[in-house]
């Protein structure tokens, strides 16, 4: 239909599934070979998708999320992006679309970054953004506005000091407890008088967390939060040990893995279902198994999302993806939840210093991405970028990265027992003082700062070098 309605003009069809690495694959074979004359390729437009809003999450399955991320989301990740307004804001009923379409965001303000990497574009920064205007005059009292900001913080303070109190009634679950803010928060909790399910991946983890627990209300269970038959295994286990009035009060969606490879040009599908996998359907597993006793307890749903969630920066395209799905998703049933008196919170950690950021474990990484490579993509990097890829990773962690993991486990156990917890709460300096307001700037303002972080100075790929050279 679309052959005879454009007869006469330079349009023509192929066909495409973009769920289909070959078809994707066989799509720029065809595109290759019929580009003649000295026409060149000068836009892709990822335009196909699916309005997957099904209902309200109560009524969704896992593979409704699979389906919409396979095509709105990975479907992009395959060809190159267009997306809604619905961007920004998620509102119930949408779980999977929204989950699929803040991934899109993530993802392209990822790749915008990583062909930006050339020394000017990271120099006179400042002085090109704002040159002599003055628009960041205002004529408000300073005093006033401190003050106001001031008389907040502190009304909050008092406000938030409330607690729900008789812990010894509640029980909470939490994922990823072998290491980190999951375990932590799982003695914190233990010791403050809460039944504690841990749920640990590995066999390892959880004989050592009883070993350190051993006399408290903790009771450990294996759990995998990529396996359906875990997350059932672990909901029944857990109504099992529901005794003698106790209700399951708090589940918290902790377990993640850091799934910083490289640029978008190193990794591939796999990287990022992995890590949607595991950041992004793990907390829906995890709430979704639990929904029911949560509205029968009206208790919580904490989940953990990152800065990462907010600003996606060059070379972090697989995390951010995921993190922006745990936004939209969170956001989505906080909405539906609320008249059944759940509350659900969002933690943002900025860089903490965890076995997540171990500096070995980033150049395993990144080594083991590298030489997975053609021969061909090693030689258009290059080896000096890998090595500087690694070492800003590692620089950047130092710079920015605390390794008081209490602030995290604090923020958690505020959001289980308060009585007025926050819907998101920042934790780290880093994501109060610079990934907050970062987030808050114009996309063209935001990128030109990032480039600071992300960009090499005169380190680039050996691509752009050889582009820079003829110019």
């Amino acid at each position: 239909s679309l052959q005879c309605e454009t007869r006469g003009l330079p349009l023509i069809t192929c066909p495409l599934d973009v769920t289909k690495d070959e078809s994707v694959a066989e799509a720029r074979i065809f595109v290759d070979n019929n580009l003649k004359n000295g026409i060149q390729l000068w836009a892709v437009v990822a335009n196909a998708g699916v309005f997957t809003c099904y209902g309200p999450d109560d009524w969704c399955t896992i593979d409704d999320y699979k389906f919409s991320v396979e095509i709105n989301t990975f479907g992009v990740v395959r060809c190159v992006q267009r997306s809604t307004v619905i961007f920004r804001v998620s509102v119930p009923a949408s779980g999977p679309y929204s989950v699929a379409k803040y991934g899109v965001e993530a993802y392209i303000d990822c790749i915008r970054f990583i062909w930006q990497m050339s020394p000017s574009g990271s120099r006179s920064v400042l002085s090109s953004l704002f040159g002599n205007h003055h628009w960041l005059q205002f004529t408000v009292s300073i005093p006033l506005v401190f003050g106001v900001i001031a008389a907040y913080y502190i009304a909050r303070y008092v406000w938030e000091k409330n607690t729900v109190g008789n812990y010894q009634k509640k029980a909470v679950f939490i994922s990823g407890c072998d290491s980190g803010f999951g375990r932590a928060l799982a003695i914190k909790c233990a010791k403050a008088g809460l039944t504690v399910f841990a749920g640990c991946l590995t066999k390892g983890g959880e004989e050592s967390l009883q070993s350190e627990t051993r006399g408290l209300p903790l009771i450990t269970c294996p759990l995998d939060v990529t396996k359906d038959e875990s997350i059932a295994d672990a909901r029944k286990f857990v109504k099992e040990n529901l005794k003698n009035g106790i209700k399951l009060w708090a589940v918290v969606a902790n377990a993640g893995v850091f799934t910083v490879y490289g640029p978008d040009d190193w990794c591939t599908i796999d990287e990022y279902k992995f890590s949607v996998e595991v950041n992004t359907f793990g907390v829906v597993r995890c709430v979704q198994a639990f929904m029911d006793l949560i509205k029968e307890s009206e208790g919580r749903i904490v989940a953990v999302s990152s800065v990462s969630g907010r600003v996606s920066v060059s070379a972090t395209g697989p995390y951010s993806v995921a993190k922006y799905g745990v936004e939209a998703y969170i956001d989505c049933i906080r909405q539906e939840t609320a008249a059944y008196g759940v509350k659900c919170s969002l933690l943002e950690p900025g860089a903490f210093k965890t076995a997540l950021l171990d500096k070995e474990a980033m150049r395993k990484r990144a080594d083991t991405k590298w030489n997975s490579l053609t021969p061909a993509k090693r030689e258009s990097w290059g080896e000096e970028f890998k090595e500087w890829f690694i070492h800003n990773t590692n620089k950047t962690i130092d710079n920015f990265g605390s390794s008081n993991i209490d602030i995290v486990v604090n923020n958690y156990f505020h959001a289980i027992t308060a009585k007025f917890p926050r819907c998101r709460y920042l934790c780290g300096l880093d994501a109060v003082l610079f990934w907050l307001p970062v987030s808050l700037l114009d996309a063209r303002i935001q990128d030109r700062l990032l480039a600071l972080l992300t960009t090499g100075g005169d380190v680039l790929s050996n691509d752009l070098k050889k582009k820079f050279a003829k110019k």
